[in-house]
């Protein structure tokens, strides 16, 4: 008892010394510097200590500290001011390295302070509840939406795949106004901060602009209409249908990506990751990163997690091992996140990242896609020839049909920030049927499936840009070297060019000076078709 008495005062006493400095900078007078200085010194404090005890939690199974610094550093970076105060010091800042400073502090300020106003977060909390707990009903019993996924994705019989394709979207029907009610909160939300809506807010992160981002959206569907409308026909022909659904694609993608199963189960995937690696000339144990696999009695949403303690000395990965090509190249991509971190040059604080979101997945996607090319599956995964020719084919298919169903999406999520007081269900119909020229019914609200709408607003155009990020890099070091996978030229670019400069600048200012070209969305096929 003595012990824990004198660890709850020194949490108390922290508590007093975080929000303390905040509350004694509340004051519209002091300078960027002033803020920045106090800012940057207490998010690494709580960002620090925060993945430390979620390592101890993840690896133990158990931390009694854990959700007291999530909450720590959950307020500091939700005070209501502080987006307000953040823009203030952005529009009159001249210092580049200030202001640069800054640019990284509204972005993590802006979602934060929004999403964690208590009407929001109850919204939004609801439901996600009602989701979770729905009780869904198929063939007259009650089922999970797992085993309506597994029906979708493994049933032969395609009339009870359709079925159970409609018995899993039927939640949706029930929850689209209370979505679009909190689609109009948010937006009522960020009109309090002088922005014309929620998702001009969030994407003040991005470098880009609406227009700017539209006609990124419109680009990319005119490089991928073809080639994908191409692979939609030559499947309805085979297949001797007219109109393809989704309870098709899935079914399609499944059965072929299953033929490869047995080349990722989960005891062979460490010793792929290490060898992908060891060819680009990064051996795991030549850096200072600590992959340690932990319990599947450990409920984690993904199978590995990044955890940086103290990038560039400390970075950490646990990984749980769960069978499967997914499983595989989520490991792949955060082990390429974490070398990252082994490569950002002793900096600031707030420098020690990535310089945006959509920067990190188009380089992670970059090292995941490695194992996507037919070199590597006959090298690393040794698969026979004719199975590396039909895992192209349809990673290639599959890869086509994620770029457009996101088009899709954030399409739709564009119109329905812009009036979301319009007829959700046969707006997104219309794009839905444009993006995937997949069968869908205009009466069923199936886009308020989409739990990103809810969990993960206004996250689509870090996707869609990182897609283009990852194709122009590839590009030009497949034109510069002649190949990325084996060849240790890979290495010295991503180290050089992209790795040690960190947050420092802006993403658009270091992928030019990486590939002497403005960012751009033409390269994407690039990727595709490797």
């Amino acid at each position: 008892m003595k012990r824990y008495h004198i660890t709850a005062v020194a949490l108390i006493l922290l508590t007093v010394v975080i929000f303390g400095g905040c509350k004694s900078k509340q004051a519209p007078v002091g300078s960027a510097a002033d803020f920045i200085t106090d800012f940057e010194s207490k998010i690494e404090f709580l960002h620090r200590k925060t993945a430390f005890f979620q390592w101890e939690y993840l690896t133990t199974g158990k931390s009694d500290s854990l959700e007291y610094y999530q909450d720590l550093h959950k307020k500091l970076i939700s005070q209501p001011e502080l987006p307000v105060r953040v823009k203030r010091f952005l529009i009159a800042e001249k210092d580049y390295k200030n202001k640069r400073k800054l640019e990284l502090i509204n972005r993590a300020v802006l979602k934060s302070t929004l999403e964690n106003r208590l009407e929001l977060k109850s919204s939004t909390d609801s439901i996600i509840k009602y989701f979770t707990e729905y009780q869904y009903s198929f063939e007259g019993k009650n089922i999970t939406f797992e085993k309506l996924d597994g029906i979708i994705g493994n049933e032969s019989s395609r009339q009870r795949r359709k079925e159970a394709y409609f018995a899993q979207i039927a939640p949706a029907t029930q929850m689209n106004e209370s979505i679009t009610r909190l689609i109009r909160l948010r937006n009522q939300m960020a009109a309090k901060f002088g922005y014309k809506s929620y998702y001009d807010m969030m994407l003040a992160g991005t470098s880009l602009d609406k227009s700017e981002l539209s006609n990124l959206v419109d680009e990319i569907e005119e490089l991928t209409a073809e080639p994908y409308r191409q692979l939609i026909d030559s499947l309805k022909t085979s297949l001797k249908i007219k109109q393809l659904g989704a309870w098709d694609l899935d079914f399609l993608f499944r059965r072929a990506i299953s033929q490869s199963a047995s080349y990722f189960t989960g005891d062979k995937q460490m010793r792929m990751v290490r060898q992908t690696f060891a060819g680009l000339g990064l051996k795991l144990d030549d850096h200072p990163i600590y992959i340690k696999q932990i319990s599947t009695d450990i409920k984690t949403s993904n199978s590995a997690i990044l955890l940086p303690i103290a990038v560039p000395y400390d970075v950490r990965i646990a990984y749980t091992v769960r069978d499967g090509k997914d499983s595989f190249d989520e490991l792949v991509g955060t082990v390429g996140e974490g070398l990252y971190g082994c490569y950002i040059d002793k900096t600031d604080y707030l420098f020690s990242r990535a310089p945006s979101l959509c920067f990190e997945r188009g380089i992670c996607g970059i090292f995941t896609r490695l194992t996507f090319e037919a070199d590597w599956n006959r090298k690393y995964a040794g698969m026979p020839e004719p199975l590396v020719l039909s895992m192209k084919t349809w990673q290639r298919f599959e890869r086509l049909f994620e770029i457009r169903l996101n088009l899709a999406r954030l399409k739709f999520e564009l119109e329905i920030y812009k009036d979301p007081f319009a007829d959700m269900n046969s707006r997104y119909t219309s794009i839905y049927q444009k993006y995937t020229l997949l069968d869908i019914k205009p009466s069923l609200s199936s886009w308020a499936m989409d739990i990103k709408l809810v969990g993960e607003p206004v996250s689509l155009p870090e996707e869609i840009i990182g897609y283009c990020i990852e194709g122009q890099i590839r590009n030009y070091i497949t034109e510069k070297y002649g190949t990325l996978l084996d060849n240790q030229r890979t290495r010295e670019f991503m180290v050089q060019n992209v790795f040690r400069f960190g947050g420092k600048e802006d993403w658009r200012t270091l992928l030019e000076r990486a590939t002497g070209e403005e960012f751009t969305a033409k390269y994407i096929l690039a990727d595709i078709d490797n």
